[in-house]
């Protein structure tokens, strides 16, 4: 949710310690020299220091270059700094240099890089290429006289500014291939009265700029487009990465305090493979706490499925559970203890206190912000203000994202295979919004959810709703389900109203 429900939840639970390095880190051993550059024989690793001994009248290796930050290593693994770790920053060039993570509201830091968990088949944690930050500064190089000029179409924020050290750093220090923004302030459907464009008084940097309707080419649009094209630009910087077609920026519009529409969450779940470096990704919002924890909720939740094979669970209440209060709780955990503080680049161990020698301030902005703001975002349902709303929000949510569990489960050839299917595999159990026709207890007006009460009202519902114009789409190649005999559709406009879904 945004910045202007300020809340605290009644449950504080720490994120636990990890366990286990970064999944499928690379061997730090190397024969030869980084780059494949000539073959001298050194006693260190790469990037040696200025101390090191060389014959007379020898020239400097081109590799030498890289100290002072002239090259631009995507991806670093950290060694190829003398003395360096995996926590060692990657040698940017200066315009690149560590992202200048600037929101503060009030005495709240908006994210800075999280970096998602998730369970193998034995439960260890591993650490996946999915991160999280929040909106990169929209305004910083981008005002119309020194970025985003209407002379420079498509080229995005200046070198340098704010935007493009934060996507820049994500790019080349992490590795990341696709930025994702749930803002989309480039994204057409959000130009006019959009609230993502409501700038707050003195908020100037916190909303989207310009106009994506505008003319191409005007000042108007760049501003708008300013994210795209800054990674476009970014992405452009090297030969190898502009041919590489996995690097791509996405706007996937779920506007601010909403579950987002199911087609949003169609392209959401076309996502897939974490543990491939080819599809590292990271999302943000404003803030990059609801919808972003959301989405990383909805992510955690499907591998559990896919690897411990309990998606015949969709069916029954509380995914199996005994009550509201077990699966509130279970929810809450997952998302605690899949997301991690993460300085400061690709395959970085735990923090190590080889990062203070180079970049001492770097490790201190990352953990300054507090990783429960996420999942007491995604999770809130027991503040007094505004408790009705975010209750509703949060079983809106979980209903989507179980229809969207479903939807993996089932449409996708490769995950269960029709023979496979369990004769209530064409059910999910969805829950009641407190607004809903169908709500049996007394409506939530000025009080508070619990636990107890918050999934309290369930249904089990069939798929084949979902599948009608402006629904799920269909996939042609795998077996549908079919409404009951004798029993109509119900309309798209009451699945919201029941359950607060989208479409």
């Amino acid at each position: 949710m945004g910045k202007t429900l300020k809340k605290k939840t009644f449950l504080r639970k720490r994120a636990q310690k990890r366990k286990k390095p970064f999944l499928g880190k690379r061997s730090q051993k190397r024969k030869k020299t980084f780059l494949g550059k000539r073959s001298q024989k050194r006693k260190k690793t790469f990037l040696g220091k200025r101390s090191r001994k060389r014959k007379k009248g020898k020239r400097k290796s081109k590799n030498y270059k890289m100290r002072g930050g002239q090259v631009i290593i995507r991806g670093n693994p950290g060694a190829i700094v003398p003395g360096g770790g995996p926590d060692t920053p990657p040698p940017l060039t200066n315009g690149l240099s560590y992202p200048p993570w600037f929101h503060v509201w009030g005495h709240e830091y908006a994210s800075t890089s999280v970096i998602v968990r998730f369970r193998d088949i034995h439960g260890t944690w591993e650490r996946v290429h999915l991160y999280g930050t929040s909106m990169p500064n929209q305004t910083h190089g981008c005002d119309g006289i020194v970025g985003c000029k209407a002379v420079y179409p498509g080229r995005g924020v200046q070198a340098g500014s704010r935007m493009y050290r934060t996507m820049g750093y994500f790019m080349y220090g992490k590795g990341v291939n696709k930025w994702i923004s749930l803002q989309a302030c480039g994204d057409k459907a959000t130009g006019g009265l959009h609230p993502h464009r409501s700038c707050l008084p003195g908020g100037t940097t916190d909303c989207c700029q310009g106009n994506p309707n505008a003319l191409v080419g005007s000042v108007s649009i760049n501003k708008a487009r300013a994210e795209n094209d800054t990674w476009r630009t970014l992405k452009n910087l090297t030969v190898s990465n502009a041919g590489d077609h996995d690097i791509e920026m996405l706007d996937i519009l779920m506007t601010d305090m909403t579950v987002g529409k199911i087609s949003s969450w169609k392209r959401i779940n076309d996502l897939r493979n974490f543990g491939e470096h080819t599809n590292s990704s990271v999302f943000h919002c404003l803030a990059g706490w609801g919808r972003t924890g959301t989405v990383f909720l909805f992510y955690i939740l499907r591998n559990e499925l896919k690897l411990r094979r309990n998606y015949l669970n969709l069916h029954k209440p509380w995914f199996g559970k005994a009550s509201s209060i077990e699966i509130y709780d279970m929810l809450f955990s997952a998302l605690s203890k899949s997301i991690r503080h993460h300085c400061c680049h690709l395959h970085n161990h735990p923090v190590s206190a080889r990062v203070a020698a180079v970049e001492p301030l770097l490790h201190k902005r990352v953990t300054r912000f507090p990783l429960k703001d996420i999942y007491k975002e995604v999770m809130e349902i027991g503040n007094a203000r505004g408790a009705r709303f975010c209750g509703n929000l949060l079983i809106s949510r979980i209903n989507t994202i179980m229809v969207m569990l479903w939807y993996y489960i089932y449409m996708d050839p490769g995950v269960v295979p029709v023979a496979s299917r369990d004769p209530n595999w064409s059910e999910v159990c969805l829950y009641h919004i407190s607004t809903s026709p169908m709500w049996i207890a007394p409506h939530i007006d000025t009080g508070i959810f619990t636990r107890a009460s918050v999934f309290s009202q369930h249904k089990v519902v069939n798929m084949s709703h979902f599948f009608q114009p402006g629904g799920l789409p269909i996939n042609p190649t795998v077996q549908h389900p079919v409404a009951p005999g004798g029993h109509g559709l119900i309309n798209l406009n009451d699945l919201t109203n029941h359950f607060g879904i989208q479409f």
